[in-house]
């Protein structure tokens, strides 16, 4: 079975937390050039077997997540071949230390970053797309619906069993109402839950309004710098970030079961 490649989503990813330069202590080589990647994206446990420091237990989906991939020169890529020192505690270290250095860099330009992703897929980029970085776990409309419904159904049928056995209506009402506090109980831990994932919901809708903003104004600049601060060249830019804001946000609602 033919390895899978990383997602373009993945890709860019690794890219702007990268800023675009080899990983590798010491290195620090710009790796975009000409609207091409001159480094390579590396895989820390191999993607097939045979490879360097190949893990078994994973699942292709795994072995080309982001989590697994680092951006290295092709000099500093040979080097750590040598899997007997760079283990993949080690790669790991360095990616996650490379990744935190970069967050002080300068924003990679996100035209040149778009030829860059075109080059590398041979398709139509997708860089202006917000990128999905938490790991939280989202809780949609109908998981939780599923599970309120599955802890009635059972109190419910406890209920009527009691009830039916009961000697007098007195008893009944009482099971009534132990029926009402266990229900009660029982539905906390999906209520808050519930109430976790809608405001994650709220703090990722926020941060996709922000990150068009940004990225609407920072190239609105750019034109403006180039004496095109009137062209219409600023509506085909606004109309294609509020496109992919559209984009962004219809798939934060499906990610998060908010359909209509």
């Amino acid at each position: 079975m033919p390895r899978k490649d990383p997602s373009t989503t993945t890709i860019t990813k690794l890219i702007l937390a990268s800023a675009a330069k080899c990983a590798f202590p010491g290195c620090n080589q710009q790796l975009i050039e000409n609207d091409q990647l001159i480094g390579q994206i590396c895989h820390i446990e191999a993607a097939s077997q045979g490879g360097q420091r190949y893990n078994p237990d994973q699942t292709d989906d795994e072995r080309r997540s982001y989590a697994n991939l680092i951006l290295l020169c092709a000099n500093h890529h040979k080097v750590t071949d040598d899997e007997d020192e760079y283990t993949v505690e080690k790669l790991k270290a360095m990616k996650r230390t490379h990744e935190e250095k970069s967050e002080e860099e300068p924003p990679i330009d996100l035209v040149e970053l778009e030829h860059v992703i075109g080059n590398l897929t041979n398709n139509s980029s997708d860089q202006f797309r917000y990128v999905f970085t938490g790991s939280f776990k989202p809780y949609a409309q109908y998981e939780y619906n599923d599970d309120i419904g599955k802890v009635e159904s059972k109190l419910r049928g406890e209920l009527q069993y009691v009830q039916r056995v009961a000697g007098n209506s007195s008893a009944a009402d009482y099971a009534q109402q132990i029926f009402g506090q266990q229900l009660a109980k029982a539905k906390q831990p999906f209520v808050a839950r519930k109430q976790a994932s809608d405001k994650m919901y709220t703090i990722e809708l926020s941060k996709i309004e922000d990150f068009y903003k940004q990225l609407r104004d920072r190239e609105r600049g750019k034109l403006q710098e180039r004496g095109m601060g009137f062209s219409s060249q600023v509506t085909v830019l606004e109309e294609k970030v509020e496109r992919y804001k559209n984009t962004a946000i219809q798939e934060l609602n499906a990610l998060y079961g908010k359909v209509e």
